[in-house]
């Protein structure tokens, strides 16, 4: 998954996240940032040279939800014209081409299927990178336990439902039952 990418971390290099991420996959490239965290910051530490070309994502871990939401705000003031930037995870910054989304991806996949009509398509998911798909004209269920920032940012939202159940209570298999088998649920 994180294949060719680079994780940028703010917290000592000897961290329990940087090992568990450094075991999980030794192609990973990794920046550790000691200062405070500032846009000049993140931006000096991923600019290192790859040796693979660019990467697809730029992941940066940072201490708080809170920080998150402040960073993320900075960032696309400064960069939000050429890269999509999103929160995963509560912690997560991600960083990616515009033209790198779920979305994107969906609609290849349909029209792979013999241009499958994107309305004829369900995703499923719990992150605010799958906003994508529903951006593309693919109906999005979200999980009920889709972080609250995000439920609140799709209240309205054409192509978007949000479950009241989670992945653990069977979220995809009630939509499943109701949507596509036409039956109620069993357990």
């Amino acid at each position: 998954y994180f294949s060719g990418d680079t994780v940028v971390h703010k917290i000592r290099q000897d961290s329990l996240r940087v090992r568990e991420y450094m075991d999980r996959n030794k192609n990973l490239h990794y920046r550790v940032l000691r200062e405070q965290p500032s846009i000049e910051g993140y931006r000096y530490a991923a600019g290192f040279p790859y040796a693979n070309g660019l990467p697809h994502k730029i992941i940066i871990l940072v201490n708080s939800p809170e920080e998150a939401k402040s960073l993320k705000r900075d960032f696309t003031e400064k960069f939000g014209k050429d890269l999509r930037i999103m929160i995963s995870n509560d912690r997560y910054i991600e960083f990616f081409s515009n033209d790198a989304t779920k979305g994107n991806a969906v609609i290849k996949v349909l029209d792979y299927l013999r241009g499958m009509d994107p309305r004829h398509a369900i995703a499923f998911g719990n992150d605010e990178s799958d906003l994508t798909i529903a951006e593309a004209g693919v109906p999005l269920h979200l999980m009920g336990n889709t972080p609250e920032y995000l439920k609140r940012m799709v209240q309205g939202m054409p192509k978007v439902t949000v479950s009241s159940f989670t992945n653990e209570q069977d979220a995809i298999g009630r939509v499943i039952a109701e949507l596509i088998l036409k039956e109620p649920y069993r357990e």
